[in-house]
């Protein structure tokens, strides 16, 4: 009995070129999110909402109702009500962002190595590095960020916090020591604000570095054996805080300290406080080149807005002078 082969397409009854192909185009564009998801962290660490359509995402803000407003109640009166202001915050969708290459599958027979593997690689780490830049540049900006919208006082501000010698202490040790003190006071802030969620601190790689050398950081007396160490070279948690490292912290934008430009050493925040709305997810597209000989043309783009949604939920930690 003669065996019927399957065709790689779902769409034709023979198999076509391999850049035609539905299931080539599948596994290119999984290459692609694969590589976004190994290389972004920011995109995970804040609010996430997906809209069909539109152009903007609506976001209700309503104010917290003060102790004042529960009153004694008197038999057989009337109670009073108390005005709650409702405000919004909108996030706009930007402009679609995308990357492009060619690639020859002529050239592709003579390479040998896996070229599109290579490329997918190269542009989902593109991407994951550009929206990462994005969300810490939005987390920075919420926490300086007033909460005062139409007038009205909703949410607490945006904070920061400074301590000169994370930039200038003499030693790394120093330094850990610095903003191992900074981050305790953002935590301070964030509980006088009655922050909810769960913090994190997200600071450069020669911080993260300072903290664990730092002579509290990973210190037997001071936290417990799973909080790093110098032998793993890591540190997991301050005050309660998680702590990560990245190289896309907007540390070329000042942050203003009474007036002061200082230096951005990391960021402290939860959540809510920006949110991302995508119109469209990562896609990828392949398509063939008309005018040229076997040429493909490899596409993989996004459509996302970003924005503040509550600004006390941001902390700025900073440190030297900005230059």
């Amino acid at each position: 009995m003669a065996i019927t082969p399957s065709n790689i397409t779902d769409t034709t009854g023979t198999r076509g070129n391999p850049a035609d192909m539905a299931l080539a185009k599948e596994i290119f564009s999984g290459l692609v999110m694969e590589a976004f998801d190994r290389k972004n962290i920011g995109l995970k660490m804040v609010y996430n909402q997906t809209i069909e359509n539109g152009s903007s995402a609506y976001f209700p803000i309503i104010a917290q109702l003060a102790d004042s407003s529960a009153a004694a109640y008197v038999v057989g009166t009337d109670v009073s009500t108390t005005a709650i202001p409702v405000k919004e915050r909108v996030i706009t969708i930007d402009q679609p962002q995308y990357v492009a290459l060619s690639i020859s599958r002529l050239e592709e027979k003579i390479l040998a190595f896996d070229t599109r593997s290579k490329l997918a690689k190269q542009m989902g780490e593109a991407l994951a590095t550009k929206i990462d830049k994005e969300v810490f540049a939005e987390i920075l900006v919420a926490s300086q960020t007033s909460g005062t919208i139409g007038g009205v006082a909703m949410q607490p501000d945006g904070s920061e916090v400074n301590n000169d010698a994370i930039s200038s202490g003499a030693t790394p040790e120093a330094k850990g020591d610095a903003l191992f003190a900074a981050i305790f006071e953002a935590n301070t802030v964030f509980k006088q604000k009655d922050v909810p969620g769960d913090p994190v601190v997200v600071t450069t790689p020669a911080n993260f570095n300072y903290l664990v050398q730092s002579g509290k950081g990973v210190h037997r007396d001071f936290t417990s054996g799973s909080n790093g160490g110098v032998d793993a070279g890591t540190i997991v948690e301050i005050a309660g805080l998680k702590i990560m490292w990245t190289n896309h912290l907007p540390v070329g934008t000042a942050v203003s300290v009474n007036a002061v430009d200082k230096k951005l050493q990391a960021l402290a925040f939860t959540e809510d406080c920006i949110g991302v709305v995508k119109l469209m997810e990562i896609m990828t597209d392949i398509d063939p080149l008309p005018t040229k000989i076997r040429e493909d043309l490899l596409k993989s783009f996004y459509w996302i807005g970003m924005g503040v949604l509550n600004p006390s939920m941001a902390c700025a930690i900073s440190g030297g002078a900005f230059a």
